[in-house]
């Protein structure tokens, strides 16, 4: 099954507790992956996923898949856009992720409304 975390409560987690606990909302991504971590990129092809998401998200939200592991969602609250987020897509995948695990540089964006995903230019 699909799996979601909050980003801040992982890198607390990782951390120690030095992750800031204000921060919880202030930055609304989540890491969507499958309960071993591998090959979570692909939950994107379950039945019903992104609808899933975006009523769980309570939002149209911007996914990333820049790794065969794992995606990130992040709510559409109107503080990013998405020449931010593709600049930081390109960032993770050039030092971050292994060539052989990397998916694209792209951004989508999912429509709850129209349930719709689209990449965005």
């Amino acid at each position: 099954p699909a799996v979601f975390r909050r980003l801040d409560l992982i890198l607390k987690e990782l951390s120690g507790g030095l992750f800031p606990e204000e921060e919880s909302e202030k930055y609304p991504i989540y890491v969507v992956s499958t309960e071993a971590m591998n090959y979570g990129a692909a939950v994107i092809c379950y039945p019903g996923f992104l609808q899933e998401a975006a009523e769980k998200l309570e939002s149209d939200y911007f996914l990333l898949l820049s790794s065969i592991h794992e995606m990130i969602l992040i709510k559409d609250d109107g503080n990013m856009n998405a020449e931010e987020l593709s600049q930081m897509v390109r960032e993770v995948n050039e030092t971050e992720v292994k060539t052989e695990d990397k998916l694209t540089d792209s951004v989508y964006f999912y429509n709850r409304k129209k349930q719709l995903l689209k990449r965005v230019e």
